[in-house]
Order: structure tokens, then C-alpha cells, then sequence
């Protein structure tokens, strides 16, 4: 089967910690619950080269190594930028929720969304909670997504999971594609819209807030733009 790696979690309240095998990592996009303002958004998208997708939702298959709980990635160049996501771990016993952020190369999107997502690793934070725990009000779960720039911290996305395709949709599509739900599946669910346009910030903070359990899950990470000369 080849390496699989491993994501270590934390599920939530208990502590319990969990070993996450990935053997696939799918990325959701154009995932907006009322699909009229995502194909309006595709136009607008057309309009600055974005190439369309060929149908929506869509998703992308990335490589399974491009999912970490780090607090730090290097980037190439200053236009690449985060978005905060709901994540499904869909596990053999168990699915999980947790917050992400898929962190793209806008240059690199303007040929190939594809390859935009295969540039830099998608983010996750550690701690995770049970689907089940929260699949009863989930669409009053809260995203919010805080950038910071020249040294100024501001709220970049705000959203409730109503905005977003629900879990159920996605398992259907997976079930649909394989026949069954494969399990060992990290599935980011695309994003909510940003204030403001695309940010190209040093920093990302993320955050699912549940109002109704009142707890939150958080991830924050730095961006570090690599020398473009070695000297």
C-alpha cells in the first residue's frame, strides 16, 4: 500500500489521544451551500484567468503527505494565502470533525487549481471532536478565520456551517465515487467568503466555535516567504 502517514490527535472533551492514518487526502471546493452564488462566483473567478471547474461541488485529490498540524510553513513567493474549512477525518470506527485551513498558490491557481492545492500543505488543528457529538445543531457551529498583516490582526471570514455543503453531501459524493465511504480519508470542506478579497497575510488564525456545547477548537500558523536567492 506504500507509506501512509500518520496525523496524532486529540478528541475532545475526554483527552483520549487518537493516531490518524491518512491514505487520502481530498480537498472540497466551490463548496457553498446555495450553489447559484458559488457558479457567480466561478464568473467572477473566470474573469481574473481562474480556470472554471467542470462541474460543482468539485474535488481535488492531493497527496496524502500535504496535511499537517504545524504552526509554521515556508512559502515561495508573497502571493499565497489560507482559508479556514471544516475537516472530516473519516476513520474506520469513527468520524471526526475538526478546523483547517488549505493554504493555496494564487499565482499558481491562475493555471491550475490543481496544482495550487499540491503546492503547500493543508492545516489542521490537533484537537478533534466526534461528528455524532455535534451533528445535531452543526449548522449553528461557527468558522472564523483572523489574518494578520503588518503587524495588525483582523477578522478575515465569519460564517456558520450553514454556509458550507454538510457532511452528509460529501459522504454521498465519496460514496458515489468508491462505492463506499472509504475510511482513512482527510476531507477539507472548502471555504466560506472572505471581507474584503483574497489576503496574502503572515499569519492565519482559525477557529469552529460551538455555540451550543459552548467550546471551540483553534489552530494558528506563521507564513515564512523563502529567500528567492541563496546567498
Amino acid at each position: 500500500m506504500g507509506w501512509i502517514p500518520e496525523l496524532e490527535l486529540v478528541a475532545q472533551p475526554e483527552g483520549r489521544r487518537l493516531r490518524f492514518p491518512v491514505e487520502r487526502l481530498l480537498n472540497g471546493g466551490y463548496a457553498g451551500r446555495d450553489q447559484d452564488a458559488v457558479w457567480r462566483h466561478v464568473e467572477e473567478l473566470a474573469e481574473i484567468g481562474v480556470p472554471a471547474p467542470g462541474r460543482t461541488p468539485t474535488l481535488y485529490a492531493i497527496g496524502n503527505n500535504l496535511v499537517t498540524t504545524s504552526d509554521k510553513i515556508q512559502v515561495q513567493h508573497d502571493r499565497t494565502s489560507g482559508e479556514v474549512e471544516y475537516v472530516l477525518l473519516i476513520g474506520a470506527d469513527d468520524i471526526y470533525v475538526t478546523v483547517g485551513s488549505d493554504h493555496t498558490d494564487r499565482e499558481l491557481e491562475r493555471r491550475s487549481v490543481e496544482w495550487s492545492k499540491q503546492a503547500y500543505p493543508d492545516l489542521l488543528a490537533r484537537e478533534v471532536w466526534r461528528y455524532q457529538d455535534v451533528a445535531d445543531h452543526w449548522d449553528e457551529i461557527v468558522l472564523r478565520c483572523w489574518v494578520s498583516e503588518s503587524g495588525e490582526r483582523r477578522l478575515y471570514q465569519e460564517a456558520t456551517l450553514a454556509a458550507l455543503l454538510p457532511p452528509k453531501v460529501w459522504l454521498g459524493i465519496l460514496g458515489d465515487l468508491f462505492g463506499t465511504v472509504p475510511h482513512n480519508v482527510v476531507l477539507m470542506s472548502g471555504t466560506i467568503p472572505s471581507m474584503g478579497g483574497i489576503s496574502f497575510a503572515e499569519s492565519y488564525q482559525i477557529e469552529m466555535y460551538d455555540p451550543v456545547l459552548d467550546r471551540a477548537i483553534r489552530h494558528g500558523y506563521g507564513v515564512e516567504v523563502l529567500r528567492q536567492k541563496i546567498v
